[in-house]
């Protein structure tokens, strides 16, 4: 039976922390590549991957916070479908480990705690733990606005 009072969320392992965004946003998740890197791209904007025969951006969402850069042995990437914006079909982060799944319920959600980071909508108390929210609208965004002045595809 579906349950409509909870959301099958990943919480993905970073430096300083964790993120969680609901489980129907990420298309997949796969072992770290090396990007191919951008000529004037801003700091954030890693590189482009090649996922599935297409390309997409990968981002630091570190970087976008003012976050440690992100240093681990065993990254992944994590993959998003891109939902607000038809520029970007596809994007990617990266995360120190392989995420998890967690049920988050409404009474999770009914007790968010304000952040000041840039990209974050808020903090939630999970498991004794702090994790963050990421604004993926915003991400969404950036990336649109780093497509219009052809810093992604046109290189």
């Amino acid at each position: 039976m579906i349950r409509y009072d909870s959301i099958r969320s990943l919480l993905i392992p970073s430096n300083g922390g964790q993120f969680l965004v609901p489980g129907a946003a990420v298309a997949e998740v796969i072992n770290y590549c090396t990007p191919q890197q951008l000529e004037h791209a801003p700091k954030w904007l890693l590189g482009l991957l090649d996922w599935r025969k297409i390309k997409i951006p990968l981002i630091s969402l570190q970087e976008i916070m003012h976050l440690e850069p992100v240093v681990a042995e065993n990254l992944r990437l994590v993959v998003f479908y891109g939902l607000h914006q038809p520029a970007v079909p596809f994007y990617a982060i990266i995360a120190t480990a392989m995420p998890h799944t967690y049920t988050v319920t409404a009474e999770i959600l009914s007790s968010p705690m304000a952040v000041d980071k840039t990209g974050i909508l808020a903090q939630l108390a999970i498991v004794e733990q702090m994790v963050w929210l990421p604004d993926l609208e915003y991400l969404e965004s950036l990336l649109s606005h780093a497509i219009e002045r052809e810093l992604i595809w046109q290189q």
